[in-house]
């Protein structure tokens, strides 16, 4: 009888570490709120208010991706003003503008910016998206940070009106979302908010055009 209430007590026990094991799992790649929101910043010209990511960070300099179309009446190493999460305005300068694609790049010190963390990115996640998942929208309104939901009509087709292969979703927007990044429920990046392409549906740049546009703006550097 002592025997079967050790195996019992042992069987309960393992099972109890069982189910730590399986909730740190499932939790271990959620983001604190502070990785979740540092990556999303807003970016500023004279002309025009918008968004942006962390696409990479390299030693002392930060680089963020933004729509070209909130570039316009920039030149390359014009300043750009970039809000990081924290309400911080730092300082940066335009990198690179596509011809190719509605995309664009702000280089800047990160001693003159506030705390960003990079966009996550899981290729296998992206490999696998189709009609019908859904995606959210990462943005500020008057300081405070905002999700809207959106579904996909087409991860990837030719949209005429930006000239580019984009994805295609059904969303609501307002002005000033352009640049913010489009992610999953696990905050991994699938790619940039880029404006409305017409009824009622948005157009985004996935993130395999704006990685070669990464690398088209390096190639002679």
């Amino acid at each position: 009888m002592k025997r079967k209430k050790n195996a019992l007590w042992y069987w309960g026990v393992g099972l109890m570490i069982f189910w730590v094991i399986v909730m740190i799992l499932l939790y271990w790649d959620q983001p604190t709120a502070e990785e979740k929101y540092a990556y999303v910043v807003k970016i500023e010209t004279p002309y025009f208010k918008g968004h942006g990511g962390v696409s990479t960070v390299q030693e002392d300099d930060v680089y963020f991706y933004t729509t070209a179309h909130m570039m316009t009446g920039m030149n390359i190493g014009d300043e750009v003003n970039i809000t990081t999460h924290d309400g911080t305005v730092g300082k940066g300068e335009l990198y690179y503008v596509s011809e190719n694609a509605d995309v664009a790049f702000v280089k800047a010190n990160k001693n003159d910016v506030g705390l960003v963390t990079v966009t996550k990115v899981v290729t296998a996640r992206i490999d696998k998206l189709k009609e019908g998942d859904s995606l959210w929208s990462i943005y500020y309104v008057e300081g405070e940070l905002y999700d809207t939901e959106g579904v996909i009509v087409s991860p990837w087709i030719y949209v005429e009106d930006f000239g580019s292969d984009m994805m295609v979703m059904t969303m609501e927007v307002t002005p000033g979302m352009s640049g913010c990044p489009i992610v999953d429920g696990q905050n991994a990046f699938y790619g940039m908010l880029c404006g409305e392409s017409g009824d009622g549906e948005v157009a985004v740049l996935p993130y395999a055009v704006l990685s070669a546009e990464w690398e088209n703006a390096n190639a002679d550097r």
